[in-house]
């Protein structure tokens, strides 16, 4: 068909144009539905602005669809201009075999022009409540498709409440796509239209609810008032597909006072022994993002001895990070707590450290600390991937006091004349800092 639109446009100026508008084939097309379908613009505004009225543009074919489901699925300037004509409030509320009215489908497709435009034209008339066959709305694919104007105006409307406790297909409310979707004034809207009708604690097929898109998306303002609503401490507990829970992705994102509050709110519906596909914990990250008073609440935590013990798939362990990111404070507090639970040998994929690392960041407390443990002698001879052992390393950042504690609890394992990739040793190190 689109072959023939030089055919169609010169047919429109042939006596009896007008009386061939109206006129409907088997399937209950007309001229109009069929151009509006193949994605011919200019024909089809060429048939309205022949005789609009002839065009009969509430007509349905055999699948309930009208010509301006179609416009509002490709053809913007049309779609537009259907509606300034007769019958377009009625063509409004029609729905389709797939439960979509114009309004759904224009939002699905991300045309915020043409579903404002409709909202302006007749709000009522759209029905933003109806739901397609996969139980979703407009408001669902406005935050979808990042409508945001298109999604507040729609929380504006009469029945906007009744929309938001919609879970659809994939067990997605309006409310987890908005924060999915990075949408926080959407999703603060919602709330404070009827946050019960959220159903915060819904879970989609993934396993995850508003608040776990709301920490990955950072949107802290969105979850400050998840976790003043009702059934906040059960959306804690909850654990993704992934493994993740909303504590754990707070951490993971760097958002420290909002895993404090979560913390606050119900420490154990937190779960902060949990581990994700990666074998990490809300302690890992916490330590592997500088958030040292989460790191230090978690260790007062119910549980906390079982997750000084976690590997994760990198080999890093919560002691190990610590030390890493130079949190002296926080790695004495595990040790305070249960220094055999650390595992103080474990050996990163760089073959790293607790103790290797306490050196390289002049952790002086810790690394003297360390070696009081057991298993310290063993973790004097480990080579990391560059060759250097924790007595070259204290040499080399001179911390005089913990090379003098590695060599009186083991000479002999310390390896004095081990040497790096760069061919230094403990001798040569110290002797460059002098």
């Amino acid at each position: 068909m689109n072959k023939l639109k030089d055919v169609a446009l010169r047919l429109l100026t042939c006596d009896g144009a007008q009386d061939t508008l109206s006129m409907i084939d088997d399937e209950g097309a007309t001229p109009l539905l069929l151009a509006c379908k193949s994605g011919l613009e200019d024909v089809a505004m060429a048939m309205l602005e022949l005789d609009a009225v002839a065009c009969k543009i509430d007509t349905r074919n055999d699948g309930n669809e009208t010509a301006l489901h179609w416009a509002s699925k490709k053809l913007s300037d049309v779609a537009l201009r259907l509606l300034t004509c007769d019958g377009a409030k009625d063509a409004l509320s029609l729905r389709d075999d797939e439960g979509d009215t114009p309004l759904l489908v224009a939002c699905e497709r991300g045309l915020r022009d043409i579903a404002m435009a409709m909202l302006d034209f007749d709000a009522v008339a759209c029905s933003i409540s109806t739901r397609n066959v996969h139980n979703q709305t407009a408001l669902f694919w406005a935050c979808k498709q990042k409508l945001k104007g298109v999604a507040l105006y729609l929380l504006s409307c009469g029945g906007a409440q009744d929309t938001l406790g919609c879970v659809d297909s994939d067990g997605d409310t309006p409310l987890l796509v908005a924060c999915k979707r990075g949408l926080g004034d959407v999703a603060m809207a919602m709330l404070d239209l009827d946050a019960v009708v959220c159903k915060i604690s819904s879970r989609n097929v993934r396993s995850q609810t508003a608040l776990h898109w709301a920490c990955k998306m950072k949107l802290k303002d969105v979850i400050s008032r998840l976790l003043s609503c009702e059934g906040a401490p059960g959306a804690l507990s909850v654990v993704d597909i992934d493994g993740d829970t909303p504590l754990l992705l707070a951490c993971k994102r760097g958002l420290g006072d909002v895993a404090v509050a979560m913390l606050d709110l119900d420490a154990v519906a937190c779960s902060i022994i949990t581990r994700n596909v990666r074998k990490q914990t809300a302690l890992r990250w916490a330590c592997g993002r500088n958030l040292t008073n989460v790191a230090l609440r978690l260790l007062s935590c119910e549980g906390a001895r079982d997750t000084l013990s976690v590997v994760d798939s990198d080999g890093d362990t919560p002691l190990l990070l610590a030390c890493k990111c130079g949190r002296g404070d926080v790695a004495l507090g595990m040790l305070d707590l249960d220094a055999m639970a650390c595992a103080t040998s474990t050996q990163n994929e760089r073959n790293l450290t607790a103790l290797h690392w306490a050196c390289m960041n002049k952790l002086k407390d810790v690394a003297l600390r360390l070696l009081t443990c057991d298993g310290a002698q063993d973790t004097l001879s480990m080579r990391d991937d560059e060759g250097a052992t924790p007595l070259l390393l204290a040499c080399k950042c001179r911390l005089e006091d913990v090379a003098m504690a590695m060599l009186d609890l083991d000479a002999a394992a310390c390896k004095i004349s081990s040497r790096n990739v760069r061919n230094q040793t403990a001798c040569t190190g110290h002797a460059r800092r002098s």
